[in-house]
């Protein structure tokens, strides 16, 4: 990452002026942010049973100072015959979010779009408890 200042001083001084006040609001310029990604996957239950909807919360979050790029999304839903997935929400992203569910992987993928940086995403995962 390159960071550079650019200094930003103002002055002003009139004819019968004895002091000069110079105030300095320098900025940081960086021409190569970084973006870092932190997730979270949160169940809805610890302890289900058969004709319960378990739901798991996923959040990602650009913690960085740019933004991440086409972020490629993958959850391993639990490998249970008791565990049905049945959908899924996104909120936070940017444009039309589509995932695909791949039954004989249990994995459920595709792309978040771009996340600005602070942006927050989240993807809820709905699934039947069988017996």
């Amino acid at each position: 990452m390159s960071q550079k200042t650019i200094v930003n001083k103002a002055s002003a001084k009139g004819a019968s002026t004895a002091k000069v006040n110079i105030t300095n609001n320098d900025v940081k310029f960086d021409d190569a942010p970084s973006t870092t990604l932190s997730i979270t996957k949160t169940p809805s239950a610890t302890v289900v049973y058969p004709g319960d909807i378990l739901t798991y919360t996923v959040v990602v979050t650009n913690t960085g100072t740019g933004t991440a790029a086409s972020v490629a999304f993958e959850d391993n839903l639990p490998n249970s015959s008791h565990i049905v997935y049945s959908s899924y929400s996104v909120s936070g992203a940017t444009g039309t979010v589509t995932l695909t569910y791949d039954s004989t992987k249990n994995i459920l993928s595709g792309s978040l779009n771009d996340i600005a940086s602070s942006g927050v995403v989240t993807v809820t995962i709905v699934s039947n408890v069988v017996a």
